[in-house]
């Protein structure tokens, strides 16, 4: 888990707190037909590590995707109605394949009659959207309608999952001198505190970006080995074009160590806004040429990107808020966390800095080499992509079988198996709008909102969507409201990104931006009502 109060003490030793993304009962089932050996359920379940918990499918805070969250709320509701007897939407999968049966367990419905299910739905609650559990009540008819529409997303969306996660396993089990598998995520900001700090410094608390990343390798005995590294910067901004600064520091890195590696494959989840895009993918058609090696970029089905990098992640929270408790040291920035977290000797993690103006200089680069490539159709659907000099090979789902991959890379030109070939077409310099956000956490934008315009702060990004903290205007003058005022937004909204305003006394009370900031936003404005 990610959180840095996820952790169990097993011994002397804290250890992250690790989720079964599975029932007991199906993991038996699997440790059974493995390796054929029998065993009791009571004595599988006592063999658990203590960091080890069990996840509930309808638990909020199961770290699994809303997917399996609301398809198994539904099958809770078939089971109210003795339609099933396992609210599991993998066993269900499993034990219904074809539409035939699904017909079957839905004719046991009382036909005429009313269902209740509940579902998991960002709702507008005081004009904020949040995500809650809405409870419906529809028609029999319109029930089992909604249920046969999804259900073969659903199956498709379990392969997926399952594929990806079998595919990195065997990967690492043929990794070889010449080949490396890096996992990376981007962890929770840290939030910087203080043991005392006075009530503005609470409220008006600074974030470090979080970036955890794990090399795995085949040692010179063939045994698989991992890395772990965690990025810090000061750069808010969760894009492509900090992403691409991350690479310029960790590829190197990677080289040095490994100096006889070839190919680089890269696993990550799936936000279009970060690692899913045309800007990747035009690095990836480049990365040769870039970084003196070709690689390919896997991602995770949506939902299931959870893995090693959110333990990493926690770790160095948890360790960062331990010194400053005990008062080992003092943080107040991205630059101070990474001088405490680089000095840290007994930590297995190496900690690298890139700073925001890195970021910047990455971002002025892909927007003038890569800014007018056109988006290749399809890319939501894309889980493995192979680079080549101006062109990308595309599959639903990675492929590491011997027809495909080898010791050098991929020979997906001469495999059986389906890559589509995509070529990076209109590569012109100028002056086009960055396909990155327009805004990270802890940025300040102006948004529009019921035919006005308002300034706040990026508090959070979700689904494509951010949750803005808004200022209360007051002339010239802004000011936060007693009464916290945050709305999930959609980019659409957002007009420009403005600078941080600056108090206009020690009392932080009240706050002002300059008149050109003022000025910029009220041009934005009229152009977007203008463009309506």
């Amino acid at each position: 888990m990610p959180g840095k109060n996820d952790c169990k003490k097993v011994g002397k030793e804290k250890v992250q707190v690790r989720i079964l993304s599975n029932y007991l009962s199906d993991l038996r089932e699997k440790f059974e037909a493995e390796t054929g050996l029998k065993i009791s359920l009571s004595q599988f379940a006592k063999m658990r590590p203590l960091n080890v918990k069990l996840a509930c499918f309808l638990s909020r805070n199961s770290c699994l995707c809303t997917r399996h969250q609301n398809f198994a709320l539904k099958l809770k509701a078939l089971k109210q109605n003795n339609c099933v007897t396992s609210t599991s939407p993998d066993n269900f999968v499993h034990a219904f394949p074809d539409a035939e049966k699904v017909d079957a367990v839905l004719a046991k419905l009382p036909q005429g009659g009313m269902v209740k299910y509940e579902e998991w739905k960002r709702v507008e609650v005081e004009g904020k959207k949040k995500m809650k559990i809405v409870t419906s009540e529809v028609e029999t008819s319109a029930f089992c309608a909604k249920f046969k529409e999804e259900v073969p997303q659903f199956r498709q969306h379990v392969v997926r999952a399952n594929e990806q996660y079998s595919q990195l396993k065997t990967l690492k089990e043929n990794l070889d001198q010449y080949n490396v598998a890096i996992q990376m995520d981007f962890a929770k900001h840290y939030k910087i505190k203080n043991n005392e700090e006075i009530q503005s410094a609470y409220w008006n608390c600074d974030m470090v970006t979080l970036h955890p990343i794990v090399v795995y390798f085949k040692n010179e005995n063939g045994e698989l080995q991992h890395e772990s590294t965690c990025i810090v910067s000061d750069e808010m901004g969760h894009n492509s074009a900090t992403v691409f600064a991350i690479l310029k520091r960790v590829v190197p890195e990677v080289k040095e160590k490994h100096p006889d590696v070839k190919f680089i494959h890269y696993w990550t989840d799936s936000p279009s806004s970060q690692y899913r895009n045309k800007t990747i993918f035009s690095i990836l058609s480049d990365h040769e040429s870039l970084f003196g090696m070709p690689a390919s970029w896997n991602y995770f089905e949506a939902g299931h990107g959870k893995g090693p990098c959110d333990g990493v992640g926690g770790t160095a929270k948890r360790m960062a808020d331990e010194a400053v408790n005990r008062q080992a040291t003092t943080i107040q920035d991205a630059k101070e966390f990474y001088t405490w977290a680089a000095n840290q000797e007994r930590s297995s993690i190496k900690y690298m800095f890139v700073s925001k103006y890195e970021c910047k200089e990455s971002q002025t680069y892909l927007t003038e080499k890569y800014g007018s490539v056109k988006a290749i159709p399809g890319t939501m659907s894309f889980h493995a992509v192979v680079g080549r000099s101006g062109e990308v090979k595309t599959r639903s789902t990675s492929c590491y079988c011997e027809k495909c991959f080898h010791s050098h890379g991929f020979h997906t030109d001469t495999s059986l198996c389906k890559w589509d070939t995509h070529k990076l077409e209109n590569r012109k310099t100028g002056p086009v709008q960055a396909s990155v956000p327009v805004a990270g956490i802890g940025d300040y934008v102006a948004a529009v909102y019921d035919s006005s315009w308002y300034v706040g702060e990026v508090e959070d990004v979700d689904d494509g969507e951010y949750s803005v903290r808004f200022m209360q205007q007051t002339g010239q003058k802004f000011k936060w409201p007693q009464r916290k005022d945050d709305l999930w937004i959609d980019p659409a909204d957002v007009l420009c990104v403005v600078p941080k305003p600056l108090p206009t006394a020690k009392s932080e009370r009240m706050f002002t931006f300059s008149e050109a900031t003022l000025q910029h936003i009220e041009e934005c404005f009229a152009l977007k009502v203008a463009n309506k």
